[in-house]
Order: C-alpha cells, then sequence, then structure tokens
C-alpha cells in the first residue's frame, strides 16, 4: 500500500523528469506480471524492475524484517495512506522487505541515498526532485 502512495507522489512529474533527462524507476520483490500491475494501478508510465530474489536489496543493505512493517511510525504511514486512499487487500512481493531512493547520475555516482528503515520511511518527494535535477546536470 505504502509503494503505491510513494508511486503516485511521482506521478505529476514523470513529464518533467523526463524533460531533465533523468530516469524514474522503481523495483520491486514480485514477479513481472505484478510490475505490470502495480505500474497500471499507481498509473505511472515509469519503468517497474523485479528483482523477486532480492539481491539489489541485500546489496544496497535495505533493512528487512517484521518490525519493520510494526514499528509505530510504519504504524502512522499506513494510516496517512489509507486516508488518502491508498488500500488494497492483497500482499505481492516480500511486504517485509523495505526499499528506500537511490538517485545517481550517470556513470552511477549517489546524489541521493535513503535506505528505508521502515515502511514509509522515505524522503520528501521535492528532495528526491531536486536531486534527480542535480544528477541530470
Amino acid at each position: 500500500m505504502l509503494c503505491f502512495a510513494h508511486a503516485a507522489e511521482f506521478r505529476p512529474h514523470e513529464q518533467e523528469l523526463g524533460a531533465a533527462g533523468t530516469r524514474l524507476v522503481f523495483l520491486g520483490t514480485g514477479s513481472v506480471r505484478q510490475a505490470a500491475r502495480f505500474r497500471r494501478r499507481a498509473g505511472i508510465q515509469s519503468d517497474v524492475w523485479v528483482d523477486p530474489e532480492e539481491q539489489t536489496y541485500r546489496r544496497l543493505g535495505f533493512a528487512r524484517g517484521l518490525l519493520t512493517v510494526l514499528r509505530p511510525p510504519a504504524l502512522k504511514a499506513y494510516a496517512r495512506a489509507a486516508l488518502r486512499g491508498y488500500i488494497h487487500y492483497w500482499i505481492e512481493g516480500d511486504p517485509f522487505q523495505q526499499g528506500g531512493v537511490l538517485v545517481v547520475k550517470r556513470g552511477g555516482e549517489p546524489v541521493l541515498f535513503h535506505p528505508s528503515s521502515f515502511s514509509g520511511d522515505v524522503p520528501p518527494t521535492e528532495e528526491v526532485l531536486q536531486a534527480a535535477k542535480r544528477a541530470a546536470r
């Protein structure tokens, strides 16, 4: 549910990011079919890549575990997303695997790296947009 809410925050900025020369990519732990469904349901045009074996998550040191979804800040994030209409009744992929935000320049130099320590732990959208614009220069 929180991944949909997070993706939706970037939906109005997809063309702006593309025009700036950046590429927005979402990464999930599910299947290719689930990624296509996520993209359609989130209403995004950006790519959704999958890593069902979670190798990328491990290499980046992203958190995983039951407590990452049950901590009080995560529960607050679920409530905020639900109030905004992001409710779904299915679980796809690994619900205990946290992601994060990574913005890199061409060539791989990181501009922003924010590993989420719990569900809903993401930097403000404006911070990510500014980092993407810096990466495009």
